[in-house]
């Protein structure tokens, strides 16, 4: 089991909230399950822990880091495909039940037993409690919508996940963190919300390739529904047999 720590004297409505929505999403395999709560009175500030189920093999951003080898990320494209979709079988239970992850990345993506699971829901409110910032913590730049950029104060949306996953569409074929070699986070919102993106890895199907482009668009009325992409995945699978990235 996981554990994630929080304050019990300070338990506020917005916690409440997110334990709603855990219990409500529950029922998933491609969710981190949510067991249940405990405290600890040893320890100081009453604190209190989030039980979770056990990734045993651990998140999506150090399982593509251990596949590069003297310096050459490799994945088969069956592999690929079946990790993206489990992706998207997870989005579309959070969103039918009218969840917005918000700060969904490769670390907040993890694997038990070969299962794909979306967790890190600390950050996830109901639609019209998405209000954020360009300075609110734990926002990673890298894969967060350019709206947040743009606008002063921004409502997150279903088409703000589509975004994240678009980069982490790439992420799949890179194998390495988006923008690895930028300067700072200032310089880097201001890049992408001017349309910055990474470069597509020599490769990989121009048919992928077109989708988490569509993906993430700066504009969210262009980006494709999540049915969309499932089914242009689905598409995809005899596209290719297996993705390299020379890694510099």
């Amino acid at each position: 089991m996981m554990l994630e720590k929080g304050e019990m004297q300070n338990f506020d409505y917005f916690e409440f909230v997110d334990l709603k929505q855990r219990i409500t999403v529950n029922n998933h395999e491609n969710i981190t399950k949510f067991l249940g709560i405990t405290a600890d009175s040893e320890i100081p500030g009453n604190e209190y822990m989030i039980v979770l189920q056990f990734a045993n093999g651990g998140n999506l951003k150090d399982y593509l880091r251990s596949k590069t080898h003297e310096d050459t990320f490799t994945i088969l494209w069956t592999e690929l495909i079946q990790i993206a979709e489990q992706i998207i079988f997870g989005l579309q239970h959070l969103h039918a039940n009218k969840i917005v992850h918000r700060n969904l990345h490769p670390k907040n993506i993890l694997i038990n037993d070969d299962k794909i699971m979306i967790s890190g829901f600390g950050s996830a409110w109901k639609f019209d409690d998405s209000l954020i910032s360009l300075f609110e913590e734990g926002i990673t730049y890298e894969y967060s919508d350019p709206q947040i950029f743009i606008q002063t104060r921004f409502i997150s949306n279903t088409k703000s996940d589509i975004y994240s996953l678009g980069v982490i569409l790439w992420e799949l074929t890179s194998g390495i963190r988006p923008f690895s070699k930028a300067l700072n986070k200032l310089a880097l919102a201001h890049h992408i919300s001017k349309g910055k993106r990474e470069q597509t890895i020599p490769g990989t199907p121009s048919s992928y390739a077109k989708l988490y482009k569509k993906c993430w668009s700066t504009k969210p009325k262009k980006r494709p529904e999540l049915e969309e992409i499932l089914h242009q995945l689905q598409q995809s699978k005899e596209a290719a047999k297996m993705i390299k990235n020379h890694i510099s």
